[in-house]
């Protein structure tokens, strides 16, 4: 019984229609996290100022959106995804968004063990056995985003963040931060907010979010709270990409990728 639920869980056949789907969605996202910002380079590229100058000139974005079109549109896209992959990798040592572009670029590979179709045949309704993949792939990308909100909540675990102590401290010396918790509250007009409190509400939302997606009655739940999350993020710091990379990893659950047999 449970080696069929395992069996069930990873290869049982995805939709082609919503990997089009995800894949389109995942290209666009892609030109809005790879865009050329002039960030400068760190360890090792910075060693490189040649290089760095080489790499990251008009020919390598035309080179960059023409694949990123490939690969919307699906042709050879399993070879596309790897090439693009190897493309965009330098991005990740760029001063800014390494760590989201690090999450987004494993998604990315991903799509080197998915099998899809071009974007021209999403309004079949019958597939070859060669256009059908199986789950695991999406569910390496489902894994991730529990991962990125799991370790996340697991390094905060401690006396030092749960107490308050950190964030005051990073309120006071990160240039990120957009409030002052220099006093250990948070201040809105009349009400008082203890830093003790932000950092045990943040950890157990993050807890939350790393498990929350995977069940039915929580799924939607943890969507809205994901969203409310993050936004209010913006309001406390300034973390780049980060979060709009994680609600987009909110679509690898979202959409129903399992395909329905008769």
């Amino acid at each position: 019984m449970a080696f069929n639920k395992v069996d069930s869980f990873l290869f049982l056949p995805a939709n082609p229609k919503h990997i089009i789907l995800f894949r389109t969605l995942l290209a666009l996202m892609l030109c809005y996290v790879f865009a050329p910002r002039g960030l400068m380079p760190i360890f090792p590229l910075s060693n490189f100022p040649e290089l760095h100058a080489y790499l990251f000139s008009n020919w390598y974005y035309c080179l960059m959106y023409l694949l990123l079109i490939l690969f919307a549109l699906g042709v050879k896209s399993q070879i596309t995804s790897f090439i693009l992959f190897l493309v965009l990798l330098p991005h990740v040592f760029l001063i800014r968004g390494h760590l989201s572009k690090q999450v987004i670029l494993c998604v990315l590979m991903c799509f080197v063990f998915i099998k899809t179709p071009p974007i021209w045949k999403a309004g079949q309704n019958s597939f070859q056995n060669s256009e059908i993949s199986p789950m695991w792939p999406i569910r390496l990308i489902q894994i991730q985003l529990t991962l990125v909100y799991g370790i996340n909540a697991l390094a905060k675990t401690n006396f030092e963040y749960l107490s308050g102590e950190a964030l005051v401290y990073m309120s006071m010396g990160y240039p990120n931060f957009h409030i002052d918790l220099s006093d250990g509250y948070l201040h809105l007009n009349s009400i008082k907010i203890p830093a003790y409190l932000m950092a045990v509400s943040s950890v157990l939302t993050e807890y939350f979010l790393a498990v929350g997606f995977w069940f039915k009655r929580t799924k939607w739940i943890a969507v809205v709270v994901g969203v409310l999350f993050h936004f209010s993020l913006t309001f406390i710091l300034t973390i780049f990409m980060l979060d709009y990379v994680s609600i987009f990893l909110y679509l690898s659950f979202i959409i129903p990728f399992k395909l329905k047999t008769v």
